[in-house]
């Protein structure tokens, strides 16, 4: 039945491909869960990612790092024992190299309300480029949210929505370098060809999340779609 729907969907007409696509969990390069860290006050970044990156809560703002913190709920880290919080402003991230991949875990200690965080991604220079939603689960737990990117990302700034852009927390980080590459090679041959259909039904019929093309942490017919557009939309 899978095939079957598969084969029905090469007629399926391609989207524009957007410049940031959700992907599921996954383990980068370099990860980043802020138990060796401390505190940086207003104006002062902190080295993150073995010195890779840097982020800060602005320049008049506080980056917090906790074991936990209480507002309208109480917040803990989601592995280890301790995460980053921003005060007063949004937290932004910045990078000397490009950025393929990017996510993790997010909370906020200020909001019961159910209102999701927005993020936004901008190139070598400065333009932005996308933007997306971060999940934020109202009951002061952690969700995931992870991006892969079509172009390589340089800053990354993370807005709540609420209080100027504070409190968003963030823990349990995954990083690689890279972007511009395209995930519709799934065999790696520098071409798309029916190798990479047949390598995409494969690790679908595997329950591999390789083959989550849309990130919503499951396979379904939406992966299929997303993999034809991204096919159909060619490398560049």
């Amino acid at each position: 039945m899978k095939k079957f729907v598969f084969a029905s969907m090469l007629a399926v007409p391609a989207l524009a491909m957007a410049q940031a696509t959700a992907v599921g969990p996954f383990t980068g390069d370099f990860s980043e869960t802020y138990d060796d860290k401390a505190s940086a006050g207003a104006g002062n970044p902190l080295a993150i990612f073995d010195g890779n990156g840097n982020v800060w809560a602005g320049p008049s703002g506080t980056l917090l790092i906790s074991g936990s913190w209480g507002f309208r709920c109480s917040i803990g880290p989601h592995a280890g024992s301790r995460f980053a919080g921003s005060a007063s402003q949004p937290a932004e991230y910045f990078f000397d190299e490009g950025v393929g991949t990017f996510g993790g875990y997010w909370g906020s200690n200020a909001d019961t309300s159910g209102v999701d965080a927005t993020i936004r991604f901008y190139d070598i220079d400065d333009n932005l480029i996308d933007e997306a939603v971060v999940t934020i689960d109202p009951d002061c737990a952690w969700a995931w949210s992870g991006w892969e990117f079509a172009t390589p990302v340089y800053r990354i700034q993370v807005d709540s929505g609420l209080f100027g852009g504070a409190f968003v927390d963030m823990d349990s980080l995954e990083m690689s370098f890279g972007g511009g590459g395209c995930r519709a090679d799934i065999d790696g041959d520098g071409s798309l060809t029916l190798f990479d259909f047949l390598a995409f039904q494969n690790a679908f019929d595997a329950g591999d999340l390789l083959a989550d093309f849309d990130g919503d942490g499951s396979l379904t017919l939406f992966d299929f779609l997303a993999f034809q557009n991204e096919f159909d939309a060619g490398c560049e």
